[in-house]
């Protein structure tokens, strides 16, 4: 039998219950999983399999793509998910993910994303005004990206310890030195991961 999209995801819903459910959630999953493999002659051998979905995710700049590869990176470092940056002017990564991871990076991505553009913008707006000629502009955008994107990233605490490295004074580049003060202005986001009773409801 043919599974179709809704019962895929209805089967993915309840399938994420019965592995990360609690108490009672996991039994009455258990139970509502069997009898939805019954009903469409599904084998339990095959259901990692069809609760994983392609999922799509839009970036707009150079700062959403490496904030959405680092919340994988944070969220799924010990997984094997594989996603794929498309090109040919399509500014989008897509990953195969079970329907709660999906949630999880779905959600971050989203908050983190507007949060992080405000932050940008407040540290970077007088800056980059200064400067009259595209091409210094430009320049001074990408350093001052780096620096940002990196102060960012700590402040909001979505990294593992292994990805920072504090730098001494002499360290640390001439952008970096001339913001120093502002990126300590840089406010992190604190979002805490919580998927909505709703969105896991069994019928």
């Amino acid at each position: 039998m043919t599974i179709d999209d809704k019962i895929r995801d209805r089967i993915a819903k309840v399938q994420a219950l019965v592995t990360r459910g609690v108490d009672g959630e996991q039994i009455a999953a258990k139970t509502q999983l069997d009898r939805l493999l019954k009903k469409y002659n599904i084998n339990p051998a095959e259901v990692n399999e069809i609760t994983k979905k392609q999922y799509f995710f839009k970036y707009a700049t150079e700062l959403d793509k490496q904030l959405f590869l680092q919340l994988m990176h944070y969220f799924f470092k010990d997984h094997q998910i594989q996603f794929y940056l498309h090109t040919g002017g399509k500014k989008e990564i897509s990953a195969r993910l079970e329907y709660l991871d999906y949630i999880t990076i779905s959600c971050s991505y989203e908050y983190f994303k507007r949060h992080m553009s405000q932050e940008w913008k407040k540290f970077s707006a007088d800056s980059l005004k200064k400067k009259r000629k595209a091409k210094t502009k430009n320049a001074l955008r990408a350093d001052l990206q780096g620096i940002f994107y990196s102060k960012y990233i700590e402040a909001s605490r979505i990294y593992h310890p292994e990805q920072m490295k504090k730098k001494t004074v002499s360290e640390m580049t001439k952008t970096e030195l001339e913001n120093y003060h502002r990126l300590q202005e840089v406010q992190g986001g604190q979002y805490h991961s919580q998927v909505e009773k709703e969105t896991l409801k069994i019928g």
